[in-house]
């Protein structure tokens, strides 16, 4: 009777400390996400997109802008020249930040692409990516000067 006691005063513990080790992993995962939302909030990437998308206007600017993607992204010129006619409303910014976003998901462009045009902000599509916003803003800051520059 006193093992059988034991045993289940064991028991019961062993499920109790499993039980609160498994609330503690969630509410880590929760703490983790409130964090990545805030650092969303700070960092409002969309905002700079706009910013870099309204300086194409301009050929010098353009071609600018399109050597600091191919450069920022490390994808051939003629290729960024060929995406961007392919989706001219994505911008120049737009589909840096797809590209970015591809290489640290290992998920196709056109995803993130089609995503966005279905409405999906970049900084949540950012966000629920796992993507460091503020990289992707300095990113960004480059390719804006570049195009600031451009004579």
């Amino acid at each position: 009777m006193k093992n059988k006691m034991v045993w289940m005063v064991t028991a019961a513990a062993m499920f109790t400390a499993l039980t609160v080790s498994a609330a503690d992993k969630e509410v880590k995962k929760e703490r983790q996400a409130v964090r990545a939302e805030r650092r969303a909030e700070k960092i409002d990437i969309d905002k700079r997109i706009d910013a870099v998308n309204r300086l194409d206007n301009k050929p010098a600017a353009m071609q600018a802008g399109l050597a600091a993607v191919s450069k920022e992204t490390a994808v051939p010129l003629q290729k960024i020249q060929a995406e961007h006619k392919e989706h001219p409303r994505v911008g120049l910014a737009g589909l840096f930040v797809a590209h970015d976003l591809a290489v640290h998901s290992h998920k196709p462009v056109d995803q993130f692409i089609k995503a966005h045009q279905d409405g999906s902000t970049w900084t949540a599509l950012a966000t629920a990516n796992g993507v460091d916003l503020s990289e992707i803003d300095g990113k960004l800051a480059r390719i804006e000067q570049e195009m600031r520059g451009a004579k």
